[in-house]
């Protein structure tokens, strides 16, 4: 989806091990830890916004789960969806949904809280001081994330989990530290 709105025609090779030579490949690295440019944010940003169909969306206020990931899950998870519930906070499940709605939904958010993952880096379409809440594992914390939202001028806070002694680095969210945070 991604590709579509860049206007790359994506296509797939199988090569059933055989080696194949390419005219041009583009492969993109990650810098560890990562490393955010300003202007690099600023023209991503400009870029999936001049090419998706842009939706005022009506909810101020996101969740973002991870319900349905193998790793990093929250274990209280339902728990807490249920209790931002009552403050008006809307639970998305990004993989359930389309790539333009990702993106309308964190254009259009105040506030937005969410564990740490591949889901944050929708965070370069967040508003400017839009307040961010990130919950993480207390096995890997990482600030990547926070660095992000410094660039795009929002307001970020993190909470970190108690530990589970699982092989999935799952982890638990305190609702009385989040209410402190929330209130």
């Amino acid at each position: 989806e991604m590709f579509e709105i860049f206007g790359v025609k994506n296509k797939i090779i199988f090569t059933n091990g055989k080696s194949f030579t390419a005219k041009n490949i583009i492969v993109p690295t990650i810098p560890s830890p990562p490393i955010y440019s300003k202007p690099a944010v600023t023209w991503l940003r400009k870029k999936f916004l001049r090419n998706i169909n842009l939706k005022k969306v009506n909810v101020k206020r996101i969740y973002i789960s991870r319900n349905d990931a193998n790793h990093r899950k929250i274990i209280n998870d339902s728990e807490i969806s249920d209790f931002l519930n009552k403050y008006n906070f809307k639970t998305l499940v990004l993989s359930k949904m389309n790539l333009s709605d990702q993106i309308n939904y964190f254009r259009s958010a105040e506030i937005i809280i969410l564990p740490h993952g591949s889901g944050a880096s929708h965070l370069i379409f967040a508003k400017k001081n839009c307040k961010i809440v990130e919950l993480q594992s207390p096995s890997q914390i990482n600030n990547s994330f926070g660095c992000l939202s410094k660039i795009i001028g929002a307001k970020y806070g993190f909470l970190v989990g108690d530990e589970n002694k699982s092989n999935n680095f799952n982890y638990y969210i305190d609702i009385k530290k989040l209410k402190k945070i929330v209130n």
